[in-house]
This record gives structure tokens, C-alpha cells and sequence, in this order.
């Protein structure tokens, strides 16, 4: 048995099912589901579309923005459709696009608006107004303003350039730090707190 070969598409079929992962600076949303976490994106993604078109106007995809009018030469045509397909390689330019978080029933939707905060206020202020349940699988949908690794100076560091966004001006409210972890056994609570409260 130790000298049979694996198939070549065993090993191609594996690297086909490697989704994008989560990076440092990603905007976006994460949500929570119970158990079934395809059908959760599914609604997550018919959500943020469906309010996002509300705030921001249908998604303007590269198909839609290049329209061809017939007097346009075709070689000009064809030209403007390369320039377009090298300018897009490797780059997903879709408003939503599910990420892999690395925990169980935790999705990352990676979000090209600039407040993605908004957004999911939006959602809930309409959800709580019209006292209607939209999703079944989605149970929490928290907005994600910055990524970062977990190591308490790249958490100051997002903090600083987060803060003053949220915290400007002479009402000085207060806040505060819930801290929750999971996957994780580098930062400590007891170190988190006072490094952001001060």
C-alpha cells in the first residue's frame, strides 16, 4: 500500500478548496451563525446587499461600467476589455466577499465601503423599526473597522488610528473594552484593558 502514488487531482483539489483568508487592515463585517454556515453567508451577503443598495446605490460591476456603444471600433473595443482584465488580476472587487476567520460558525465578510459600521447600524435600526426577522442562521453581525494581529502592539497601534475617528470633539464620551477571546492564547486581559483605557 505505501507504494501507491496519490492521484494528481488529489492534490489539485485540495488547493481549489483553500478560501482567502483574513488580513491585517481588512474592513468589514463579522458574523455568527449557530451550525449551517453556507446558508448563513448566503443571507448575511442578501442583507448587506440589500442595504447597501438602499445607502449606496446598486453595485457597479466592470461589465456594467464598460458599455459598448456601435460606432466604437472593435479593435479599440477589445483593447479597452484587456486593459480592463489586467487592471482586475488577482483582485476581487466585489462589495462583500466571505473570508475565512479560522473559527468554527465565525465568517468574515470583507466590505469595500469605507464605514462598513454605518451599514450594519443601518441594518439594525430598520430591523428594529420594522420588528421583522430577515435572517434565520444569522445570529450577530458586528462591524469590523481595522484587523489586526493579536499582539498588544498592533492592537495599540489600530486603537490610535481608530480612536480619534470615534472619540474627537468636547463631548468626551465614555466607552467600554470588552474583552473576548478565542483561538488565541497570547494576549491577556489583565494587559489588554489598561494598555487601551489609558
Amino acid at each position: 500500500m505505501a507504494d501507491r502514488k496519490r492521484k494528481k487531482g488529489y492534490w489539485q483539489g485540495a488547493r481549489k478548496r483553500r478560501r482567502m483568508c483574513l488580513e491585517v487592515g481588512m474592513k468589514g463585517v463579522l458574523v455568527t451563525c449557530n451550525k449551517n454556515e453556507k446558508a448563513c453567508i448566503r443571507e448575511a451577503y442578501n442583507l448587506l446587499n440589500e442595504y447597501a443598495d438602499e445607502l449606496y446605490g446598486p453595485e457597479i460591476t466592470a461589465s456594467d461600467s464598460g458599455s459598448e456603444s456601435e460606432g466604437e471600433d472593435i479593435e479599440a473595443a477589445l483593447a479597452k476589455e484587456v486593459a480592463q482584465m489586467k487592471s482586475k488580476v488577482g483582485k476581487n472587487k466585489r462589495r462583500f466577499q466571505a473570508m475565512d476567520s479560522g473559527a468554527n460558525n465565525v465568517i468574515f465578510i470583507q466590505s469595500q465601503l469605507e464605514s462598513p459600521d454605518k451599514l450594519v447600524h443601518h441594518i439594525l435600526d430598520d430591523i428594529n423599526a420594522s420588528k421583522k426577522f430577515k435572517t434565520r442562521n444569522v445570529l450577530r453581525m458586528i462591524p469590523v473597522m481595522s484587523a489586526c494581529k493579536a499582539y498588544l502592539e498592533n492592537v495599540k497601534k489600530s486603537a490610535e488610528e481608530m480612536f480619534p475617528t470615534f472619540f474627537s470633539g468636547s463631548d468626551n464620551p465614555s466607552y467600554a473594552i470588552v474583552f473576548k477571546t478565542r483561538n488565541n492564547g497570547t494576549m491577556k486581559r489583565d494587559e489588554v484593558i489598561p494598555a487601551l483605557a489609558g
